[in-house]
């Protein structure tokens, strides 16, 4: 796994990027990747803007984000948002393992322990309601 700490990884191809993203507007994800050259780490990375904002509405919708082998092959993601006292997305709680590890049995079991873990951190920081499990 390539991921180290202080080390930064595109929004457009991790989970954590992807919650982040999603309840931002489409004009402003725009503007926020406007800049940004999308850089193909796998076959399964995001090659445009455009089709990441395919996928952010299933991403707000489902309430987690996935990264299914698009940093890095070999390597799934799963990442669900925390909010702050306004009920605002600023940051993300996340779960990385191999693909040999991984099961789509034992994602829910992930999901779920990703939603607790974020509710609890964002009730810590003043969020009256985690919107994210109730989807």
């Amino acid at each position: 796994m390539q991921s180290r700490i202080g080390k930064r990884n595109p929004l457009y191809s991790t989970a954590i990027g992807k919650v982040l993203l999603c309840e931002m507007s489409e004009e402003d994800v725009r503007e926020r990747l406007k800049d940004v050259d999308f850089k193909l780490s796998t076959p399964k990375t995001h090659k445009n803007v455009d089709e990441l904002l395919a996928e952010l509405p299933k991403v707000r919708e489902q309430g987690y984000g996935e990264d299914n082998e698009e940093q890095e092959v070999g390597l799934r993601c799963i990442a669900v948002p925390v909010y702050d006292r306004f009920g605002t997305i600023v940051a993300g709680l996340s779960i990385s393992l191999p693909t040999m590890r991984f099961t789509e049995g034992k994602k829910e079991e992930f999901i779920q322990y990703l939603h607790n873990a974020a509710e609890t951190i964002s009730q810590r920081l003043g969020c009256p309601e985690y919107r994210a499990k109730q989807r």
